[in-house]
């Protein structure tokens, strides 16, 4: 029972926790502000391209800085949390198309810049945009090797070499994800327009089941060979490419049985370290 509680006072706390984001100072970021003279129609309705005296500005930040981003079908609106980011320069255009651009997206910072006339302005296009994301992780996870330690019992007047085990078991798991993202105006091989590539720790839980045989049991040795149902609970890390993670963990697992059969398991509350796969669930 003591696991479970752990388990959930620490998705609560993670669930409390707000994400946060930090772009980084090579990064190139664009405003559109759009001036109307005097007489001019009044600006154009959402969804449509301004036609009228244009001003890209770019910003070429000085420092890194936080910030939340909202990601649109297009592109990113960047909203910073505090000052916003250096001015590098501001470009007068005349009425290139920029596609994709909705007029409410005026005088907010966005990214990318794709479709710009570049040729006629001389503004570089940049593709990509690169920031930090920290935040807490919920993942669906299974130990397919587990490496088990040489044990030497003393009170059992015995030894077991160490052993390698594999088994089909699940879990979950929470966590607290650390990103670099890499975010493209062109989508990926599987249609993702940002790649993330992370570092996991955390906890999980889980369930699985093994072997109970006379090799494996002591004081009493059990009798009759069979399968028998086990908790397993631990800490890891993990490496992380979009949804998919592999990484290490270090765990122990507890037979759940009768009385007999939890305290002749040789490797009852043992230590244990593996190899995890997880999904994430929760992002």
């Amino acid at each position: 029972m003591k696991y479970f509680l752990i388990f959930g006072a620490l998705c609560c706390f993670l669930s409390s926790c707000v994400n946060t984001k930090y772009i980084y100072r090579s990064n190139r970021l664009y405003s559109l502000n759009v001036t109307f003279p005097a007489g001019a129609p009044p600006p154009p309705p959402a969804g449509t391209v301004p036609t009228l005296s244009q001003n890209l500005v770019t910003y070429s930040p000085a420092a890194g800085f936080k910030a939340s981003i909202t990601e649109k079908a297009d592109g990113l609106i960047i909203t910073p949390q505090g000052a916003a980011p250096s001015v590098g320069s501001t470009t007068a255009i005349p009425t290139y198309s920029i596609q994709g651009f909705k007029a409410e997206n005026l005088g907010k910072i966005y990214f990318p810049e794709t479709t710009l006339d570049v040729s006629a302005t001389g503004i570089p296009s940049y593709t990509k945009l690169k920031y930090f994301d920290s935040k807490p992780v919920l993942q669906a996870l299974s130990v397919p090797l587990r490496i088990r330690p040489k044990l030497n019992s003393s009170a059992l007047a015995d030894s077991f070499p160490q052993q390698a085990e594999t088994s089909v078991n699940v879990g979950i798991a929470a966590g607290w994800k650390f990103t670099h993202n890499v975010y493209s105006a062109t989508q990926g091989l599987f249609g993702q327009t940002t790649n993330h590539y992370s570092l996991s720790p955390g906890y999980f839980i889980g369930l699985g089941a093994t072997d109970l045989k006379k090799t494996n049991t002591r004081g009493p040795k059990i009798p009759f060979e069979r399968k028998a149902a086990m908790f397993t609970n631990g800490f890891y890390l993990m490496l992380g490419i979009n949804t998919i993670n592999i990484g290490g963990a270090i765990g122990w697992d507890h037979v759940l049985g009768s009385y007999d059969e939890r305290q002749s398991w040789v490797y009852q509350n043992k230590t244990w370290y593996g190899l995890i796969v997880a999904l994430d669930i929760l992002k």
